[in-house]
């Protein structure tokens, strides 16, 4: 995944991305986020965020969804997207009260 992530950032320039990044005076970079904006939904495909700090990752997302409808009014939903089976970012994301979650397929090609 790590590998995957700094493509994209390596490459930021061919995507149509819109992103942000919080920082801490003394520690820098604590958590970034990076999304597009599709017809009426942001889908957010990448978040880091330093887990050492604690309220990072809600910070940085609730100012990206603010920052989002502020610059797309017409958006109604935010994708925040796949939860790699972690607890804790499962709860976070159902804490948004989300109006559907959809179900997780794994393909393989053979």
């Amino acid at each position: 995944e790590r590998e995957q992530v700094m493509c994209v950032l390596d490459n930021l320039d061919r995507y149509c991305f819109e992103g942000a990044v919080l920082s801490v005076l003394g520690q820098g970079i604590v958590a970034f986020t990076l999304g597009e904006v599709i017809g009426d939904t942001l889908y957010t495909h990448i978040e880091k965020i330093d887990h050492l700090v604690a309220g990072a990752g809600e910070t940085v997302n609730k100012l990206f969804a603010e920052m989002m409808i502020a610059r797309h009014p017409d958006l109604r939903y935010i994708n925040r997207e796949e939860d790699v089976g972690d607890p804790g970012l499962r709860r976070a994301k159902e804490s948004y009260h989300p109006v559907a979650v959809l179900s997780k397929y794994n393909v393989e090609m053979g």
